[in-house]
Protein backbone atom coordinates (compact mmCIF):
# COMPACT_ATOMS: atom_id res chain seq x y z
CA UNK A 1 0.00 0.00 0.00
CA UNK A 2 1.29 3.70 -0.82
CA UNK A 3 0.95 6.11 1.87
CA UNK A 4 1.09 8.66 -0.43
CA UNK A 5 -1.61 7.61 -2.76
CA UNK A 6 -4.96 9.94 -3.31
CA UNK A 7 -8.05 8.75 -2.70
CA UNK A 8 -11.19 10.07 -5.01
CA UNK A 9 -14.51 8.41 -4.32
CA UNK A 10 -16.41 6.64 -7.99
CA UNK A 11 -19.20 8.97 -7.61
CA UNK A 12 -19.59 12.86 -5.99
CA UNK A 13 -22.93 13.68 -5.69
CA UNK A 14 -24.02 17.70 -6.01
CA UNK A 15 -27.02 18.93 -4.76
CA UNK A 16 -27.46 22.19 -6.78
CA UNK A 17 -30.32 24.45 -6.22
CA UNK A 18 -30.54 28.33 -6.23
CA UNK A 19 -28.91 30.52 -3.56
CA UNK A 20 -32.11 31.94 -3.27
CA UNK A 21 -34.19 28.65 -3.09
CA UNK A 22 -31.54 27.28 -0.23
CA UNK A 23 -32.00 30.29 1.80
CA UNK A 24 -35.79 29.79 1.95
CA UNK A 25 -35.38 26.95 3.05
CA UNK A 26 -32.90 27.26 5.71
CA UNK A 27 -35.58 29.84 6.88
CA UNK A 28 -38.45 27.30 6.99
CA UNK A 29 -36.18 25.23 8.42
CA UNK A 30 -35.26 27.62 11.11
CA UNK A 31 -35.99 31.30 11.68
CA UNK A 32 -32.94 31.80 13.93
CA UNK A 33 -29.81 32.12 11.77
CA UNK A 34 -26.51 31.00 12.33
CA UNK A 35 -22.85 32.64 11.73
CA UNK A 36 -22.84 31.28 8.06
CA UNK A 37 -26.62 31.44 7.23
CA UNK A 38 -25.94 35.41 8.18
CA UNK A 39 -23.31 35.61 5.44
CA UNK A 40 -24.47 37.76 2.22
CA UNK A 41 -25.69 36.86 -1.01
CA UNK A 42 -22.44 37.14 -2.83
CA UNK A 43 -20.49 34.78 -0.41
CA UNK A 44 -22.91 32.00 -0.70
CA UNK A 45 -23.28 33.04 -4.80
CA UNK A 46 -19.32 32.79 -4.61
CA UNK A 47 -19.45 29.52 -2.80
CA UNK A 48 -21.63 27.65 -5.41
CA UNK A 49 -19.60 29.25 -7.90
CA UNK A 50 -17.08 27.11 -6.63
CA UNK A 51 -18.85 24.12 -6.72
CA UNK A 52 -19.93 24.81 -10.34
CA UNK A 53 -16.25 25.15 -11.33
CA UNK A 54 -15.70 21.78 -9.76
CA UNK A 55 -18.73 20.09 -11.58
CA UNK A 56 -16.87 19.35 -14.92
CA UNK A 57 -15.24 16.52 -13.67
CA UNK A 58 -16.72 13.00 -14.39
CA UNK A 59 -16.79 11.77 -11.36
CA UNK A 60 -18.78 14.36 -10.39
CA UNK A 61 -22.82 14.80 -10.98
CA UNK A 62 -24.74 17.33 -10.66
CA UNK A 63 -28.42 17.10 -9.22
CA UNK A 64 -31.22 18.84 -9.70
CA UNK A 65 -31.83 20.12 -5.60
CA UNK A 66 -35.19 22.47 -6.66
CA UNK A 67 -36.90 19.11 -7.11
CA UNK A 68 -38.82 17.10 -3.61
CA UNK A 69 -36.65 15.30 -1.68
CA UNK A 70 -38.71 11.85 -3.45
CA UNK A 71 -37.41 13.07 -7.03
CA UNK A 72 -34.43 14.02 -5.69
CA UNK A 73 -34.34 10.48 -4.52
CA UNK A 74 -35.21 8.96 -7.24
CA UNK A 75 -32.87 10.38 -9.41
CA UNK A 76 -29.97 9.55 -7.18
CA UNK A 77 -30.87 5.82 -6.39
CA UNK A 78 -31.47 5.73 -10.53
CA UNK A 79 -28.12 7.17 -11.26
CA UNK A 80 -26.05 5.16 -8.92
CA UNK A 81 -28.13 1.62 -9.95
CA UNK A 82 -27.16 2.88 -13.49
CA UNK A 83 -23.50 3.22 -12.72
CA UNK A 84 -23.44 0.05 -10.67
CA UNK A 85 -24.55 -2.03 -14.08
CA UNK A 86 -21.49 -0.68 -15.74
CA UNK A 87 -19.12 -0.83 -13.67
Amino acid sequence: SNPNRSYWPDLTLWFDAPVEVCLSRVQTRNPQKDRLEQESLAFYERVRNGFKAQAHQPRIKTMDATKTVTQLADACLSLIKSRQAVG
